[in-house]
């Protein structure tokens, strides 16, 4: 039996600390999108005040023009270390790990060593790549003239608090959606995203680790709606 061939645990029941039991289901498709709905315009209320022309314009002015202009332009080249580290790990992938097959233990253990070896090099090569792109990144930044980095920092800013108020919101809505009773699960355990949010950290925290963790990652798709 090939590896696709295996049942993925999609959904499970679990006792929170405060002794209750519930059951955790992957979100199908429409849920999905039901709850990133809900994360997308929580996000744009909770970060409206700091775009251009709203009432917290000016305090975020004020912070990007406190900075110098090296910090201006790092705060401008951080916010594209996602898109570097997938550059660097793209021209230095990982070495593929090796399987002993017919060898002897002693030739395994031989090739593990130098796949090892492989990995620090490349890990090593992406490490100085990476440094290099953030150099040229920050020297592109400070290029700018100021009027137009100190606008892109806000612009940059904006963009920050919306993702973060995404992130945290998306998580809320999803997990009151998946969060169903033990013996009907069609009912929620929650009865809202914010009675989520109300519970004690420990039950978060159970909850979290059994969700993104625990049950496997698969496309909405091939969950039942």
């Amino acid at each position: 039996m090939s590896d696709a061939e295996f049942p993925r645990r999609t959904a499970g029941d679990l006792t929170l600390p405060n002794g209750d039991r519930v059951w955790v289901c992957t979100l199908n498709s429409r849920l999905f999108e039901e709850a990133d709905e809900k994360a997308r315009w929580y996000a744009q209320k909770e970060a409206r005040p700091f775009l251009k022309g709203q009432s917290d314009y000016a305090d975020v002015v004020a912070e990007i023009k406190a900075k110098s202009q090296e910090d201006q332009a790092a705060y401008l080249a951080q916010n594209e270390f996602p898109e570097m580290r997938r550059e660097v790990f793209e021209k230095y992938p990982i070495p593929e790990k090796p399987t002993q097959g017919e060898d002897s233990p002693e030739e395994f253990g031989k090739r593990v060593v130098t796949w090892e070896e492989e990995c620090k090099k490349a890990d090593d090569k992406r490490q100085k790549a990476f440094e290099t792109r953030y150099r040229a990144e920050i020297k592109k930044n400070l290029d700018l003239t100021a009027r137009v980095r100190q606008e892109r920092c806000c612009e940059t800013f904006y963009a920050n608090e919306w993702g973060k108020a995404f992130i945290k919101r998306r998580e809320r809505e999803t997990i009151y959606r998946a969060t169903r009773l033990p013996d009907d699960h069609t009912q929620r355990y929650f009865k809202s995203a914010e009675a989520y949010e109300d519970a004690d950290d420990a039950v978060q925290e159970a909850l979290r680790e059994f969700y993104y963790k625990t049950l496997d990652t698969v496309k909405q798709e091939e969950i039942p709606t």
